[in-house]
């Protein structure tokens, strides 16, 4: 198994280089079935233009040999970003996505302080 503070170490110098840009691929819609990627989203602001980004958790379990035996649980929860007429939507994405990439430098440095 791997030392822990060894696995923190190097995903947060993954995540450390990792851009808002990386997080936030587009989907092309043109292509893809519009209602099968938004089925569950709906317009919660009167805002004309509203981001929603809806973020999934999954514990993942793996016994003493490193083989995964399971999921411990499941986390869900959206996110509603309302945006004017007139400004630019992904400057709000980047945004969002540069504050998630601040928040797991933040949960994995924390957690390297706990452990090692």
């Amino acid at each position: 198994m791997i030392d822990q503070p060894e696995i923190y170490k190097e995903f947060l110098e993954n995540i450390k280089n990792l851009n808002p840009e990386d997080i936030a691929k587009s989907v092309d819609i043109a292509s893809a079935n519009y209602s099968e990627i938004f089925e569950d989203q709906k317009k919660l602001t009167e805002a004309p233009h509203e981001i929603v980004v809806k973020i999934n958790a999954n514990v993942l379990e793996q016994n003493e040999k490193g083989e995964y035996i399971g999921s411990k649980g499941m986390f869900e929860q959206n996110y509603h970003i309302p945006v004017p007429t007139g400004v630019l939507y992904k400057d709000y994405v980047d945004s969002f996505f540069g504050f998630v990439k601040k928040a797991l430098v933040d949960t994995i440095e924390n957690t390297e302080n706990k452990i090692g």
